[in-house]
């Protein structure tokens, strides 16, 4: 499932809006990280957009299958990778390494729904 934010949010990111918030296109950026990706619909339309690297993450191994499956249905798999990433974990070493050296732009979309004082300080 594709929740209402995320869609909002690929939709304005492929929008001259982004380009002016932003104040380049997004091709000129090098890295991305998505939090909370599910399916990966931002981090497709990031890679759609000319962004060297995506990595789209979730905490759900399951979703970050199907998230590259969707890389490679739409073609963006050499640029988009998905990467299990648990709010909280101790050692994201994997995922900042995956970025290449990079400050990446980070997005995140609906990414919170335990409001739990323990969900909310991971």
């Amino acid at each position: 499932m594709v929740w209402d934010a995320g869609e909002e949010l690929a939709c304005w990111l492929c929008s001259d809006e982004a380009e002016d918030a932003l104040g380049a296109p997004l091709s000129t950026f090098r890295a991305a990280l998505e939090l909370g990706a599910g399916v990966g619909l931002v981090s497709v339309a990031l890679a759609l957009q000319g962004i060297e690297r995506v990595i789209a993450t979730d905490g759900d191994a399951g979703l970050c299958e199907l998230a590259a499956s969707n890389a490679v249905r739409n073609g963006v798999a050499s640029r988009m990778c998905a990467m299990q990433l648990a709010w909280g974990d101790d050692d994201p070493t994997e995922v900042v390494q995956a970025l290449g050296g990079s400050s990446p732009l980070i997005v995140a979309a609906d990414c919170l729904y335990d409001w739990s004082p323990r969900s909310s300080d991971a």
